[in-house]
């Protein structure tokens, strides 16, 4: 509100239907009337532009775009709702008396705002033709009309008339669906699809690395440095990446999880594919070094660091922001994860502190899982139930098991250790007492 306690802008929030907040805007005048009316309504490219008119206090036209019309611009000016005041006088309608012939459905108001462009002087009509205000006509009846120089009234019948609440429109709030009907099954559902999406495509990329390493550079693929080999694996990491995103948009909008396609998704999903695919290209060559009793440090950093880039490239592209420093810290302190000659999938570059009975070993293995309640703290003043249950459950399930960054159990046979997932269950059902949703999506996670 400005000074004068006139809404000045409105910002109404964003609905189910809606890709943004809905912002309204006002402009005023000296006598407080709206001069500029503008509207975003949170939905494509649907803004409008509104500038009104105004004649001694009183509408008289506008200009711009409506909610009507988006697309089109029109000016009305003495026309359509702003239909012109006639001043009456010696000259209008008429010097002299003049004749109506009665159609077929005419009332005294109709005529009035015919030939004097004012409904509310039927008055005159009646006076001078001696009938009741609630006199029937009759088709064919012939009235005189005089001349007058009286003023009618400006109503909402004869003239747009200043309405300040039906330019503002509503200011309610708009309102989003609650999910939490679905009961878990949803956030469940999701999850399943990105992890076998995520999972399958992992598994593709070697494959993929190898047929264009045969197809472009005619050479078999190596677990060597060479530009072919990195160049394959950056190559079939962009296709899978991008196709992932594709398959998995696809999905989400057909089961209602996502409203439209998102190319730029796509456009991430490749170049963090690309990246990764390089870092996995690196790693092969560092575990190769190693199995030889080579010296592979500076390989091992820059598989990391390729890695890294691949989880930050994504977050900038689809987010304009890193939105997970957390999750940047397990891909630059943990493994590099490939597919070995066995088919199961192997660390190729060890998580930092892999296999240390230090304390870079420990501190790994049981700060990791507090890093995201860490980064929810610093971003938002407060730790959720959520951040807590996920921290309690990862430092149970180290403490139990003996699991951490550093364990090279094979994801491919999906080895799940049963204490582990009782402990998670367990910290699941103390969440829902906490928050109910929160405690249902812990659970769809663990499982």
């Amino acid at each position: 509100y400005n000074v004068n306690d006139q809404l000045t802008q409105s910002n109404k929030g964003q609905g189910d239907a809606q890709d943004r907040a809905e912002i309204l805007r006002f402009v005023y005048n000296n006598d407080g009337q709206i001069l500029y009316r503008f509207h975003d309504t949170g939905e494509g490219n649907q803004i409008t532009h509104t500038e009104y008119a105004y004649a001694n206090g009183h509408p008289v036209g506008q200009t711009g775009n409506t909610e009507d019309d988006i697309t089109g611009s029109q000016t009305l000016l003495d026309t359509g709702r702003y239909n012109l005041m006639q001043p009456y006088g010696e000259d209008y309608p008429d010097s002299a008396v003049t004749f109506y012939t009665v159609q077929a459905g005419d009332t005294l108001q109709a005529i009035a705002g015919a030939v004097y462009g004012n409904p509310s002087l039927w008055y005159l009509i009646a006076e001078a033709n001696g009938l009741a205000p609630d006199a029937a006509l009759s088709e064919g009846q012939r009235l005189q009309i005089p001349n007058s120089v009286q003023s009618g009234r400006l109503t909402a019948d004869t003239h747009v008339v200043y309405e300040e609440g039906d330019i503002i429109g509503s200011t309610l709030p708009n309102l989003k669906s609650d999910p939490q009907d679905s009961g878990g099954c949803g956030g469940f559902l999701s999850i399943l699809i990105v992890v076998v999406i995520a999972f399958v495509a992992f598994l593709v990329v070697g494959p993929l690395a190898s047929t264009i390493s045969q197809s472009l550079f005619g050479t078999a693929l190596t677990s060597t440095l060479s530009v072919s080999s990195l160049a394959s694996y950056a190559i079939a990491g962009a296709i899978v990446g991008a196709a992932a995103s594709i398959v998995q948009q696809g999905l989400f909008i057909a089961l209602g999880y996502q409203d439209e396609f998102s190319w730029k998704s796509v456009a991430a999903g490749a170049i963090s594919g690309a990246l990764a695919g390089a870092a996995r290209g690196v790693g092969q060559a560092a575990a190769a070094l190693t199995k030889a009793g080579e010296t592979a440090s500076h390989v091992t950093l820059a598989a990391r660091a390729l890695q890294v880039a691949s989880v930050a490239t994504k977050q900038l592209i689809e987010n304009g922001k890193i939105t997970s420093w957390a999750s940047l810290a397990v891909a630059a302190l943990g493994p590099v994860r490939g597919v070995g000659e066995n088919g199961e999938v192997v660390h190729l570059v060890e998580a930092v502190g892999a296999g240390s009975d230090g304390l870079l070993g420990a501190a790994v293995d049981y700060l990791s899982p507090w890093l995201n309640a860490a980064e929810s703290y610093l971003r938002t003043g407060e730790v959720t139930p959520t951040d807590w249950a996920n921290g309690v459950a990862g430092t149970l399930s180290n403490a139990i098991n003996g699991n951490g960054l550093g364990e090279t159990e094979s994801f491919g046979n999906l080895r799940i250790s049963s204490r582990q997932l009782i402990t998670n269950l367990a910290v699941g059902g103390v969440l829902t007492a906490f928050d109910r949703r929160a405690g249902l999506d812990y659970l769809a996670n663990t499982v």
